[in-house]
């Protein structure tokens, strides 16, 4: 298995949905620890990040009575 751990980084950046995003960010590291747990060799590489993190195109907004209150 070729794994290449800048590409797959360079894929969650682009991945604009939170969910997809996080589920991505796991399997990235689950690959990179299974291939360190068969002795393989995990190639860093090189790719091209996108200038800016894709985001939702709208965010959802709440009123601030919606948001949960948070102890300090």
């Amino acid at each position: 298995m070729t794994f290449n751990l800048a590409e797959h980084a360079v894929a969650v950046l682009n991945t604009a949905d939170a969910h997809e995003k996080a589920a991505l960010s796991r399997e990235t590291a689950k690959a990179w620890f299974a291939a360190r747990g068969q002795n393989e060799r995990t190639a860093v590489g090189t790719a091209h990040p996108p200038d800016h993190p894709a985001r939702p195109d709208r965010p959802e907004l709440v009123a601030p009575r919606d948001v949960p209150k948070r102890r300090p």
